[in-house]
């Protein structure tokens, strides 16, 4: 029986062009394009230890997240009209949990600090935070590419949920090395 390779990046023998992280015992799910530099060695870095919330759950959870808010938007509404507010703050006293809620978890999930004046447009704003919670309920791991400004260390887990579905997760280092207090 030969020597195993170190661990380390190697040519992904399925997808030219790709190179596919080998631990020293076996092919991780880790993949990296071939025309960039890899990142530091996989074995220093630490992967969410959970496996992707499935279709199922992720529709459940969404759900569950989404209603509620945009129960409180209208109920704020009618509540607002009922008091008899102009009709310009009734708008405003609608969108402000949507503000609220939604401008802190749009950076979290790769929006930008403006894009959470799409709450302002009204089908957007369902459409919108909709998509928000779609992708917030997937964290740690993604199903959207990273955009430019958040850095490149972003690792696709290539056929973890499905064989072609991309999921991207960032790998952390870890605070500490088991065993040390």
């Amino acid at each position: 029986m030969g020597r195993q390779p170190s661990a380390g990046w190697y040519p992904d023998r399925g997808v030219p062009r790709q190179l596919r992280y080998w631990d020293g015992q076996a092919w991780s799910g880790l993949v990296w394009p071939a025309s960039a530099p890899p990142p530091e060695p996989a074995d220093r870095m630490c992967i969410p230890d959970r496996p992707p919330r499935s279709r199922r759950r992720r529709v459940l959870l969404a759900g569950l997240l989404w209603f509620p808010v945009q129960v409180a938007s209208l109920a704020l509404m009618l509540l607002a009209r009922t008091a008899g507010a102009p009709g310009y703050w009734v708008d405003w006293i609608s969108v402000l949990p949507l503000l609220g809620i939604y401008g802190p978890l749009a950076s979290l999930v790769s929006y930008r600090k403006r894009d959470v004046l799409l709450v302002l447009v009204p089908v957007w704003q369902l459409i919108w935070t909709m998509r928000i919670t779609w992708r917030v309920v997937f964290l740690p791991y993604r199903d959207w590419p990273p955009r430019p400004h958040e850095g490149s260390d972003w690792f696709n887990l290539a056929g973890l949920t499905a064989p072609t579905a991309p999921v991207f997760v960032t790998p952390t280092k870890p605070t500490r090395t088991p065993g040390s207090q």
